[in-house]
């Protein structure tokens, strides 16, 4: 075993680590999860397998049930976690304490990789000795700003297991939503098969609603179209199977409920401009004079308007709505229920405030479309994030038309 790890200069290179998670930003992997993940991945016997991260061990001792006489080579940066897996005294593993980060794996060596890695971010210039720039994935992860560090565990485990091994990896639903990690979702599904995907249910993870989907992925390069297994968990099980081509994959790659509608017409055709307020929680906080409306202040959702307390006849920010305007809550668990109209003067807007300004007469029918089920329902299946969901200005412009939006002006 090497010698002990520092966790604490580890945790010093973060970027960001999520409210509920650990130092280190690990949600700790409930057995039942690792159950579900070790029997998608399949029935296995004798075979070497990687855990990246192991913790305590519970991905391990969820694989018991399918895996007969394997041998486990357990990785983790923590020596205590690792220690409370060496008590259990199971038998076949092998222990590492290291810096999954920075240290190399052997190539192409295990049969089957597992791992839950901790949803935290480091800046590139920390990790651009761990990523191998001449491979395509590892070239455009590169490319990002901060980096996740669930993606470099996926290109650890993708090298490290053989041809036509199996990984199975938990990866937060931002990079299988957000429109920055589109490249890196292409280049996942057509170089390597993606033979499943489970999205788990809030809370899944002790403390936090954090959205999370188990991948199950085969390092091999498909040759032709394939299929790709959809599941949603709900109560510990797997509900709504769906099938999809990974050539009928659009933007996302995530197990959504509702349809996406295709449709050449869309919702902006009827909005001006659409922008958003720049004012935090925090100047508001700091500055109470200051009318300014944010997510907290939409109150009855039966009430269209914004109530008058909020008007001002002469904006002093730059940011603001004006009337006949709609106000949509940008992020929040149910941000798509949070739409109001600008009915007097100016209203000054916070950062989490979308402002939508219609083409002029059209004020009603945009209202009425956001807040009739279709509306409700497209708004939450194109939201992003793993925690707290969000909308962003291009999602609300491409919300699809349907026939008859005429009638939304009477609804």
């Amino acid at each position: 075993m090497n010698e002990c790890i520092d966790i604490s200069l580890f945790h010093k290179n973060q970027i960001h680590s999520r409210k509920f998670s650990d130092i280190l930003g690990r949600y700790y992997t409930p057995i039942t999860i690792a159950e579900i993940l070790c029997e998608k991945l399949g029935v296995f016997e004798n075979c070497s397998v990687l855990d990246l991260g192991c913790g305590s061990g519970n991905l391990i001792i969820g694989s018991l049930k399918y895996w007969n006489n394997c041998n486990y080579h357990a990785y983790d940066i923590d020596i205590k976690a690792i220690n409370i897996l060496k008590s259990l005294c199971l038998e076949n593993i092998h222990f590492y304490n290291v810096d999954i980060v920075n240290e190399n794996i052997d190539n192409k060596y295990f049969d089957i990789a597992i791992t839950n890695p901790p949803y935290i971010y480091l800046s590139k210039e920390k990790i651009s000795a761990s990523l191998d720039k001449n491979t395509q994935l590892e070239n455009e992860i590169f490319k990002l700003n901060k980096i996740p560090v669930p993606l470099i565990f996926l290109t650890k485990a993708l090298k490290s297991v053989k041809t036509d091994g199996d990984i199975g990896i938990i990866l937060p639903n931002g990079i299988l939503t957000n429109q920055k990690y589109q490249t890196i979702r292409n280049i996942l599904i057509n170089s390597y098969q993606v033979t499943s995907i489970i999205r788990l249910e809030p809370y899944a993870f002790d403390k936090t609603e954090t959205y999370a989907h188990i991948l199950i992925i085969k390092n091999t390069k498909p040759l032709t179209e394939y299929n790709i297994n959809f599941y949603l968990l709900k109560d510990y099980k797997l509900v709504d199977h769906q099938l999809k081509s990974n050539q009928e994959i659009d933007n996302r790659l995530d197990f959504r409920k509702g349809d996406v509608i295709r449709s050449e017409l869309k919702l902006g055709k009827y909005i001006n401009s659409i922008s958003r307020g720049r004012e935090s929680s925090k100047f508001i906080k700091d500055n109470p004079s200051y009318k300014i409306f944010h997510t907290t202040d939409f109150g009855d959702s039966n009430n269209k308007y914004i109530p008058n307390q909020f008007a001002v006849k002469k904006p002093t920010l730059c940011n603001f709505a004006k009337k006949g305007d709609i106000l949509i809550a940008r992020v929040g668990r149910d941000f798509y229920k949070k739409i109001k109209i600008v009915r007097n003067n100016f209203i000054q807007i916070s950062d989490s405030i979308i402002v939508i300004r219609p083409v002029e007469n059209h004020t009603n029918l945009i209202y009425n479309y956001l807040k009739s089920d279709f509306g409700q329902e497209q708004l939450k299946v194109q939201s992003q994030g793993t925690g707290a969901k969000y909308i962003t200005h291009n999602h609300i412009l491409d919300l699809p038309l349907i026939e008859n939006m005429e009638n939304f002006d009477d609804f």
